[in-house]
């Protein structure tokens, strides 16, 4: 294959806009290969391996992907005598307006149901293997009450904060390919949405802050819930 095959992923996600297509991503494992293959190119047998699941499922699952178009073949490798195919995906899922405005909001609430759904279970897993005994560990959540032009502020807020994110990733990434040595894997996860903060109305919602210092022993802080008028009344 040639050397061309290896250009990264493009963007604006033009496939979203075919439902059977989106329908295939939406699953959680083949979202879970997605992602990973947005970052690097990699084989059945790597993927299998980084999710501990079963080879002959995850080839499955990556045969959807690619007879949908969603993963694209860029080299070939002989491993134990077997030649493996590492794949990368066809976009990053920096969806454009465009293609979110012909998808629908349906199709695209299907989308980010599945994207939640795998950011959820990523952060689990993580604590679940001790991240939230790490120095820098941070979890955070705010809500706000704000006019029409204060929600645009945030929202602006957030799009500048997410471009900088963006070039710093890159850098990191060059920085770490560079030093050959141990790196680490780092997930920051960013959502801003409209709603009330639901989750108070039965329970306090807790926020655990992390100090300048990065103290393992901290407390989370109980606030209180917004007030949220009766349902129904």
């Amino acid at each position: 294959m040639s050397s061309a095959a290896e250009q990264g992923p493009g963007s604006g996600f033009e496939l979203l806009r075919d439902p059977e297509v989106l329908r295939i991503l939406a699953h959680p494992t083949r979202m879970r290969i997605y992602s990973a293959a947005v970052q690097e190119a990699l084989s059945a047998k790597d993927i299998a391996d980084r999710l501990e699941q079963p080879l002959a499922r995850i080839s499955y699952h990556v045969r959807t992907l690619a007879d949908a178009g969603l993963l694209r073949a860029v080299r070939q490798t002989r491993r134990r005598g077997a030649v493996e195919t590492h794949y990368r995906a066809l976009a990053t899922l920096d969806i454009s307006d465009e293609v979110i405005a012909e998808a629908g909001p349906e199709a695209y609430a299907f989308l980010a149901r599945a994207v939640v759904r795998e950011m959820a279970e990523d952060t689990l897993d993580a604590i679940d293997r001790g991240a939230s005994a790490a120095p820098d560990f941070t979890l955070a959540r705010a809500h706000f009450r704000t006019t029409a032009k204060g929600r645009e502020r945030l929202f602006e807020e957030l799009v500048a904060i997410y471009d900088r994110l963006r070039d710093l990733e890159a850098e990191l990434r060059e920085e770490a390919d560079a030093a050959g040595g141990e790196t680490a894997e780092t997930n920051l996860t960013l959502c801003f949405y409209e709603g009330e903060w639901l989750a108070g109305i039965r329970n306090s919602p807790t926020i655990l802050l992390t100090t300048p210092e990065g103290e393992a022993n901290r407390m989370p802080v109980q606030i209180p819930p917004p007030e949220v008028a009766p349902r129904g009344g």
